[in-house]
């Protein structure tokens, strides 16, 4: 090579390495634990209190992102408390799409009347009042994150938080149009333009539903389910259809259910799957080897969230106070500042864990293995026959918003088998397949649990548990966790080897034994992290 283009190279070299140009890999997001909650209601359905009022309390309480979701279908009040029939507050009827009316009693001069209101659409009330709410609280908190949101009620089974970042709140307007099961209107919309509904309200049309928000809006929406086992309202394989139709917006359920302060915790009864909650907890995510192991199992993505349904102060508590979906959401365009563009990605990435009384604030929860390592909701692939480590790894805040010291007594870690998707139809492409339908993992067990002098803090104030070594690798695993302030064997409360007891066995009358028993029996929740053998 002749000199001068050798010193020409050499020159090139030094500079990249000054100014970072060599670097081949590009750095990471940077990102940041934001807590969330997708779930709450105010006066637009059946909430007791303003929109505004509900967002901005649940910043107070610590969260970082919140949407108002409330129930599809109709409404007769509007953000504020107010009739839509009200001819003070709305001198000229603002209505639009079908008419509909409903019977409501109402206080007229001191006595209690039953009167005919005129509901709204939900659509409407979405695009073209909620979305103006949201807009004013974004203003007065620019620090925080409000979404508009929407509980659909989805036909032939139950609710479910869906949501869409977006320019304007039309997305999610269109969506409960054309697939709210309560939402009857066949006006078309704005101007008529959302045609070719359906008014079946089966299965099919809830499939129809999430395939057309995963073709829409595959990055910038997404599909929750609620309080899924509240109604027994869905089966695995139900779940299995919504995420094969949409397997970038489907990515989990509210495995801990809102309503944690009513008198069945949960807002679950008898007729709910496991008739009621567990620590909290919905069954499906607190039995181990139930419906969530039978979906890791197949490697599914499919993650745990936790929402406060908020409704009033007779039964639930205020969004943030209780409940919190803490994400490890990501900085998209490197600026500094976060927005509601960062949060899908976050939700779906996995790496999420749902807490309750703040009983921790912070989660390190990895897999390591041949000198890398995964975290919550990624995949550690790792030689067949190696060694692989579990790390656990978790900070409690000093006091809670209950004004408390918690403190975490016992943590779970659970493993189960990862295996083939099961398809839907047998190989003559006619006959049900019976595995579809199983909503049982056999392999899912706890592997460790630690509890006491297991649980040693660090110096810089997060606690750690002992490593968990598997000394060879055979076969495709993922690991999870769970941990409470309840030591094993709490009378009532868990069984001998720390996991939960049905909530049935401590009943409550009154609101301040229905708190109590809530901040007495706190739990947190964490995502899978998968490992592969290769």
């Amino acid at each position: 090579m002749p000199r001068r283009y050798l010193s020409h190279l050499l020159t090139v070299i030094a500079v990249a390495l000054l100014t970072g140009l060599a670097v081949t890999k590009p750095a990471a997001a940077p990102g940041r634990w934001m807590a969330g909650d997708f779930h709450q209601h105010s006066t637009f359905t059946d909430g007791a209190f303003p929109t505004d009022q509900v967002l901005i309390k649940g910043f107070e309480y610590g969260l970082g992102w919140a949407a108002n979701s409330e129930h599809g279908g109709s409404g007769y009040r509007d953000g504020q408390d107010r009739a839509w029939s009200d001819p003070k507050a709305y001198p000229q009827n603002p209505i639009k799409g079908d008419k509909k009316l409903i019977e409501r009693k109402v206080k007229q001069g001191g006595e209690e009347k039953t009167v005919s209101l005129q509901v709204m659409w939900r659509w409407q009330s979405l695009s073209e009042y909620a979305w103006n709410i949201i807009q004013r609280v974004r203003r007065d908190k620019p620090d925080n994150l409000a979404a508009t949101g929407l509980e659909w009620s989805v036909p032939s089974h139950e609710h479910c938080s869906v949501g869409v970042v977006a320019q304007d709140a039309t997305p999610i307007a269109e969506f409960e149009y054309r697939f709210d099961r309560g939402d009857e209107d066949s006006s078309g919309g704005p101007d008529g333009r959302w045609t070719g509904k359906s008014f079946e309200n089966d299965h099919a049309k809830a499939v129809a539903g999430v395939a057309w928000m995963q073709r829409n809006h595959p990055d910038s929406g997404w599909v929750v389910f609620a309080h899924p086992e509240r109604a027994s309202a869905y089966t695995v394989a139900d779940f299995r259809d919504f995420h094969d139709a949409g397997p970038t917006v489907v990515f989990g359920f509210e495995g801990l259910p809102g309503h944690q302060r009513s008198a069945d915790r949960g807002g679950y009864k008898e007729r709910a799957v496991g008739q009621g909650t567990y620590g909290g907890a919905g069954f499906y995510i607190a039995e181990v080897g139930g419906l969530w192991d039978a979906l890791l199992g197949e490697g599914r993505h499919w993650w745990t969230f936790v929402s406060s349904d908020f409704h009033s102060l007779n039964g639930d508590f205020w969004p943030g106070q209780y409940a919190k979906t803490w994400t490890w959401v990501q900085d998209g365009d490197g600026d500094g500042r976060y927005t509601l563009a960062d949060i899908p990605g976050g939700l779906r990435s996995g790496n999420t864990f749902c807490v309750h009384g703040d009983l921790i604030d912070r989660l390190d929860f990895r897999v390591e293995g041949q000198k890398r390592h995964a975290t919550m909701g990624g995949t550690l692939e790792a030689k067949k026959g190696k060694p692989v480590e579990v790390k656990i790894r978790f900070r409690s805040p000093a006091t809670s918003a209950a004004g408390e010291a918690p403190q975490v007594r016992a943590v779970q870690l659970i493993s189960g088998e990862v295996g083939d998707r099961a398809p839907k139809f047998l190989p003559d492409g006619k006959t049900p397949n019976p595995a579809y339908a199983d909503d049982r993992n056999p392999t899912a067990k706890v592997v460790a649990l630690y509890q006491g002098k297991d649980l040693k803090k660090a110096a810089d104030g997060w606690y750690e548990t002992p490593t968990f070594k598997l000394r060879k690798l055979d076969r495709d695993l993922y690991f999870r966790i769970r941990g409470t302030n309840l030591a094993p064997g709490t009378a009532n409360e868990t069984d001998a080897r720390g996991n939960p007891l049905p909530d049935s066995l401590m009943p409550a009358e009154a609101e301040s034994e229905r708190t109590a028993n809530a901040l007495r029996d706190l739990w947190f929740y964490s995502n899978p992290v998968f490992v592969t053998a290769n």
